[in-house]
């Protein structure tokens, strides 16, 4: 690998074998904000070496190609955007609020680093894409390519200025960046082409709907 430490999450886990598939779409899509506080993901590789080991009770690893998200040290969970005057954690939140609308969020998980000055990460999307959660489809996306799903809570440190470039981020998103992000899945995967270009589609089309949004929200 390159000598760093993932968290993965395999085909064959307790959530469904799709939830993989999200995880990587939406990390691979997150680079493309230039700022998102997605944590680095990739694709593992579990050799016949580690066949056989339970990672949870009941369930061992296969022979395939999982999910991996880098480890961040000393951290503790949160589902708050909160500690906004710590780090960047203004301008990383307005970040994953957006990727929540773009990518149609659901269960808002994030991490603080308590070495990086309490600096938010934004993790575990497993859930994201539309009807939320391992079961999403190409109706579903296509229903609901043009429906906003804004983060619920109240976020109010959010400056215009923030807001401007983040929207000018969104405004720059390219159907090559996506095409690019995308063709990452791997192949053996559950998910199809054309499954993967709806995704495409529904990203491309909402992404200055969004830019608009956070410019209205915090005008």
């Amino acid at each position: 690998m390159d000598g760093n430490r993932y968290w993965i999450k395999t085909l064959n886990n307790g959530q469904g074998e799709r939830v993989p598939v999200t995880e990587q779409i939406v990390g691979r899509v997150g680079r493309l904000l230039l700022g998102a506080p997605t944590c680095s993901v990739s694709t593992i590789a579990i050799t016949s070496d580690f066949v056989g080991w339970d990672f949870r009770p009941g369930r061992k690893l296969e022979v395939g190609i999982a999910h991996g998200s880098l480890h961040v040290d000393e951290v503790i969970e949160t589902r708050a955007l909160d500690r906004h005057s710590d780090d960047d954690n203004t301008r990383r939140h307005a970040f994953a609020l957006a990727l929540y609308d773009w990518c149609w969020g659901g269960d808002m998980q994030g991490l603080i680093a308590l070495r990086e000055e309490n600096r938010f990460y934004s993790h575990d999307h497993g859930w994201y894409l539309p009807p939320e959660g391992p079961n999403w489809s190409i109706a579903d996306l296509e229903k609901n390519v043009d429906t906003a799903r804004e983060y619920p809570m109240p976020v109010n440190q959010i400056t215009p200025t923030v807001a401007e470039a983040l929207a000018v981020v969104l405004d720059g998103v390219t159907r090559e960046g996506i095409r690019d992000a995308l063709t990452g899945i791997p192949s053996g995967w559950p998910v199809t082409d054309e499954e993967l270009e709806t995704v495409g589609f529904f990203l491309e089309r909402r992404a200055p709907a969004v830019a608009a949004r956070i410019r209205a929200r915090f005008k």
